[in-house]
């Protein structure tokens, strides 16, 4: 049996950053963040902590450059910084670090949860932002799940939610649609599933399902 010891004593530390706003850091982000001496993130939640750090920013690419990035991250010496939106374990940058001390943030999904006071212990959260998993949506919500979907960003939302109805999901479930959590812009839609379709909404989405 392998014993597994935490990461404490590693260079490279990946953090939560939440949603894209100030107002749900962390007391730790803020204190690895000012100690650092490189902090690596996407352009939006490097551009909301430059000022209270005098670290090397380095943005992380979204594009094709995106795995050579991740790699190129783990040579970097130093104090080292990830900084994953959300948190790094749904559907972040955690699971490119084996070997790296990883602490949680407050992710979309969560905030989702908390403002359609939906208990994540009985639910699903899925990602079909590859492309794939789609199938399993149906499998949750057939074995009693609440399902938080994370979708897929190059496809719009009608397209997004016509690909889970292809499945065979009942059109007239009770759904929501929550945009741009955290955000000035934020939104949130509730419906049926198969009614959400005529909304277009654009921006940071999760699609909720109830059973």
């Amino acid at each position: 049996m392998d014993i597994l010891k935490t990461a404490k004593n590693s260079y490279i530390k990946i953090l939560g950053a939440g949603p894209g706003n100030i107002d749900y850091f962390t007391f730790k982000l803020i204190k690895e963040v000012k100690s650092a001496d490189i902090i690596v993130g996407d352009k939006r939640i490097l551009e909301l902590i430059k000022f209270i750090t005098d670290a090397q920013l380095i943005y992380l690419r979204s594009d094709k450059n995106f795995y050579n990035d991740i790699e190129n991250i783990k040579n970097l010496s130093g104090n080292v910084v990830v900084l994953s939106t959300g948190d790094p374990m749904i559907a972040g940058l955690g699971k490119f670090f084996d070997n790296s001390e990883i602490n949680p943030g407050i992710s979309s999904v969560q905030l989702c949860a908390s403002i359609l006071h939906k208990p994540l212990n009985e639910s699903a959260i899925i990602s079909v932002r590859y492309g794939n998993n789609y199938d399993k949506i149906l499998a949750a919500i057939n074995s009693g799940f609440r399902v938080f979907i994370l979708p897929n960003p190059y496809l719009d939302l009608k397209e997004n939610i016509r690909k889970i109805l292809l499945l065979g999901l009942d059109p007239n479930k009770n759904a929501a649609i929550c945009n741009n959590l955290g955000l000035p812009n934020e939104v949130i839609v509730k419906g049926k599933i198969g009614e959400l379709m005529q909304h277009d909404i654009n921006g940071l989405n999760i699609i909720f399902i109830e059973p």
